[in-house]
Order: structure tokens, then sequence, then C-alpha cells
């Protein structure tokens, strides 16, 4: 079996798949509520889920890279990098946006996601990568479909996330909103890591 897990969205996500990707369980915890802070408890949690007694069965875990927010990315990174470690188990990282777009099966589709600082990170195929707001524009008014983290009621009120939604509100019709991610475009994104250690990717060179 594999755990799947990534941090660097909106909010939190385990799944465990078998290795051709079938899901068996996914957990998700909402952004800024104690689950999310508590990976051992969202770990026993998809296990429970998936009909699993403990841990035995995951023979490797996949981890979202980012890009994300700073810290937020690194949690689940740490919990996997310890997990693997005390298990001996090998880890793989992917691109979070590249696995996103993926998830909704259109090879012409882009992924995008808030940045912050009035930046968007965005996925088209190839690496992500960081652009400005014109650039958002410019990109999403030629895009067949357009997909991105789904927003909870509890942080509607968010001068950034608000803005990108409005940003993308033109977008009526070929634009999605993702709750969460297909554990099977996270394996089929994942690259082993070098040294056996997920590092989360930022594409900035300042906080």
């Amino acid at each position: 079996m594999i755990l799947c897990v990534d941090s660097s969205g909106i909010g939190v996500q385990f799944s465990i798949a078998e290795p051709d990707g079938h899901e068996l369980a996914t957990v998700l915890a909402a952004p800024r509520s104690e689950l999310s802070r508590d990976m051992s408890a969202m770990f026993a949690q998809v296990l429970d889920a998936a009909g699993m007694q403990d841990g035995t069965a995951i023979k490797r875990i996949v981890a979202g890279q980012g890009p994300g927010t700073f810290i937020g990315t690194r949690v689940a990174l740490s919990f996997a990098n310890g997990l693997a470690a005390a298990g001996g188990l090998p880890v793989a990282s992917f691109d979070s946006l590249a696995a996103l777009r993926l998830t909704v099966g259109d090879p012409s589709a882009i992924s995008v996601r808030d940045a912050r600082r009035g930046q968007f990170y965005v996925n088209d195929g190839g690496e992500s990568r960081i652009i400005d707001e014109e650039q958002l524009v410019a990109i999403v008014a030629e895009t067949t479909y357009i997909v991105s983290d789904a927003v909870p009621p509890e942080l509607h009120a968010d001068r950034s996330l608000a803005h990108m939604q409005d940003l993308l509100a033109f977008c009526t019709g070929r634009l999605g909103w993702l709750e969460r991610t297909a554990p099977k475009a996270m394996i089929a994104t994942a690259e082993p890591c070098e040294d056996g250690y997920a590092e989360p990717v930022y594409l900035r060179d300042y906080l």
C-alpha cells in the first residue's frame, strides 16, 4: 500500500492507495483545524478508514512538495520523512499543482494556486512556476479548463483568496474547485527523492 500526503494547499490530505492508484481511503483536515496540526491523528484516521489495524502494510510514501505555503507545505513532508526513516520506507515527492491538474483528466487544463503578494502558482503541463496577476489573466483567457483548491466558507473573508476567486470568476463553466487530489494523480507525478528525503519546493528566493 502507498500512503499519499499533502499539506501544501488550503487543507491537509492523507490517502491510502494500492500500487495502481486505486484509492482505499482519504481523510481531509480543514484549514486551521486541530486535526490539520496533528499528522499522527490523521495517519491513524486514514488507517482506520482503510480498515488497517496499523501501518505495516504501507510500503511506500509519496508527499506533496508544493508549491504552497512556506510552513504548511512542510507539515506533511516532515511527517512523511519521519515515518519513512522510522520504517525504512522509500519516499517520493510530487509537484502538488501537477497532481491537482492531473486529477481532472484534461491534458489542456491548468492548475492555479494563490501565492500571496499579488502572485500565483500555476502549472500548465511542465514544472510549476510563479506568475503575476497580469500573466494569470492572460493565461486563463486562453485556457480550456482551470482548476484550483476549493476555498472553504470559513476562509471566504480572506482577502487574498477572495481576490483570486474574483480573478477566476469570468471562467464560469470551465473552472473547477477541488477539495482533494486523486491519490492516483499523486502517485503518477511522484519521483523518488534524492537521499531518501523529501524537500519542499519554493519558487521565491525570499519568504
